[in-house]
């Protein structure tokens, strides 16, 4: 199945088909038929199957679902601004959002897509359904696909089923499969407290001259070393943020928030 698209307007959930396959162990070929819909950074919806898709339009693709918002929620839907992107990622749970604050500080991870794909396909007797939480891409182009659960919800079974398939499925397309519940909460921490560094341009010129009498050395040589081999500049949007990783252990162990 080649991808195949049709443009939507103002949809957010979309209705995904299942090819049927006969019921048993699902094999790398069943499992690369499944099918996957997502939306293209121009807002196109494309339906085609894991096996033929496009990772590096996928990979910058629109969110195919939006955080749901009722009365009495127990979740904590929003919008994280992201330096990665230079956009906002949705996410459905607290949870999700510390996971986006790893993410944007990740030197290792330069795109983030937020409910980035429908996953439909079966899976022995049963039609799985899934749209995961969010796709992480690495500088060399791989993808990882990320699953937000608490941990003590993972092990239930309906959790651990559609977890499972999505993991080989993953695995049958090459991708990375994590399901992710939580962090240290002093690393964490920290990382939002370096987030104030995310946006240079919020810096002003006295902010700068201050940075250059307290240490000695100019704001812009200081995240030159920051970023070690890395080329940067000071105009490059991650700013000081992802660069301060170099040296984010150091401090760990004796900053908290």
């Amino acid at each position: 199945m080649s991808e195949s698209q049709f443009r939507v307007g103002g949809v957010s959930v979309f209705p995904v088909s299942c090819r049927c396959e006969d019921a048993g162990n699902m094999t790398t070929t069943t499992l690369l038929d499944t099918e996957l819909l997502y939306l293209t950074e121009e807002g196109t919806s494309v339906a085609t199957t894991v096996g033929a898709v496009d990772s590096t339009r996928l990979s910058k693709g629109l969110p195919v679902r939006s955080p749901r918002s009722y009365a009495r929620q127990r979740h904590y839907p929003g919008l994280f601004w992201s330096a990665t992107t230079n956009d906002h990622i949705p996410y459905e749970s607290r949870l999700e959002l510390d996971r986006l604050w790893l993410a944007d500080f990740d030197r290792q991870v330069t795109w983030i897509s937020g409910q980035p794909m429908w996953l439909s396909g079966r899976d022995g007797e049963a039609i799985r359904r899934h749209v995961p939480d969010f796709l992480l891409t690495s500088p060399d182009g791989r993808l990882t696909v990320v699953d937000v659960k608490p941990a003590e919800f993972v092990s239930r079974p309906k959790v651990a089923v559609v977890f499972a398939w999505t993991r080989q499925v993953c695995e049958a397309a090459g991708w990375q499969y994590e399901v992710w519940s939580g962090e240290d909460p002093q690393r964490l921490a920290n990382i939002k407290a370096l987030g104030a560094t995310r946006r240079l341009q919020m810096f002003g010129p006295q902010d700068v001259l201050e940075f250059d009498s307290e240490t000695g050395m100019s704001f812009a040589d200081r995240y030159r070393a920051w970023s070690e081999s890395y080329e940067a500049a000071v105009a490059h949007r991650m700013g000081t943020y992802q660069r301060a990783e170099t040296t984010f252990e150091e401090i760990t162990d004796d900053v908290g928030c």
